[in-house]
């Protein structure tokens, strides 16, 4: 038999258990998983970073039934810094003067992948 889906909580008050009464240890703020219908219960069965036990129902308060509820309750009060945006120069291609006939020439492979040829420095002449 599959285990119910838990009530989740948030600890309005600390509450130091004792361990010995198996009994549930959290602070203030700490999101509790309850087992479901133990409503009416004078101490309930949940648990807290891995730790199983007993806990008073007074000390905590029910999240938001829905999780798309919850997720638009901490989008409103998110904040976000701002981004960075990165902006990359864009390189200008060198400008191929323009053929006699009026024509643009042909793109190259050089034009469509932004390779360029380095110039080669002169071969010495053996007599010179």
């Amino acid at each position: 038999m599959a285990t119910p889906n838990p009530v989740m909580f948030v600890a309005k008050h600390p509450f130091n258990g004792n361990v010995a009464q198996a009994q549930l240890s959290f602070p203030a703020g700490a999101t509790i998983a309850a087992r479901p219908g133990q409503e009416g219960n004078v101490w309930w069965w949940g648990s807290y970073r891995g730790a199983e036990g007993w806990f008073p129902p007074a000390y905590v308060t029910a999240l938001a039934a829905t999780p798309a509820a919850s997720m638009q309750q901490r989008m409103q009060t998110a904040s976000f810094a701002p981004a960075q945006q990165q902006v990359r120069p864009q390189q200008q291609q060198p400008q191929r003067p323009m053929p006699a006939g009026g024509m643009s020439p042909q793109p190259t492979n050089a034009d469509r992948f932004g390779v360029t040829q380095q110039p080669q420095p002169a071969a010495s002449h053996p007599l010179g």
